[in-house]
């Protein structure tokens, strides 16, 4: 029984001194992936206004998107957020850490409820897919 005792004290030593190592770093693209943002100019357009939609890479690294396919309209309807399904193939885009990005869009007609931006990026160093929301906002008559 005493063996059993030493043996797990040690195990959960181990396990917790791995917890507070020094050599072990946190990384931000994984706790923090508000750092990209994504913005329209407005709050309120009419139809066929331009909306022009601000990327903000604050990370401290590249990601990788793929010009306008890399955004979706995504609707408010009975509750829930409703997000267009569309096939897109559009140019490779790389932005710099700290950079911003412009992409423009409009809307043919007045949609009677809140709208937002769906926007899909790659975090370059992990290779990863992360999708953030834009503001809400409303095109109106």
């Amino acid at each position: 029984m005493t063996g059993s005792k030493t043996l797990l004290v040690l195990i959960v030593t181990l396990l917790l001194a791995g917890c507070d190592s020094p050599n072990s770093s946190v990384d931000p693209t994984k706790e923090s992936p508000e750092l990209v943002t994504i913005r329209t100019d407005q709050d309120r357009y009419s139809p066929n206004d331009e909306i022009t939609i601000i990327i903000r890479n604050g990370m401290g690294e590249a990601i990788e998107y793929y010009g306008s396919c890399s955004l979706t309209l995504c609707q408010f309807t009975d509750g829930d957020w409703m997000c267009a399904v569309k096939d897109c193939s559009g140019p490779r885009v790389v932005l710099p850490s700290g950079e911003t990005s412009r992409l423009v869009d409009r809307i043919d007609s007045s949609t009677g409820g809140p709208l937002r931006y769906q926007f899909e990026y790659f975090v370059l160093s992990s290779d990863s897919l992360r999708t953030i929301q834009s503001n809400e906002f409303i095109v109106e008559p």
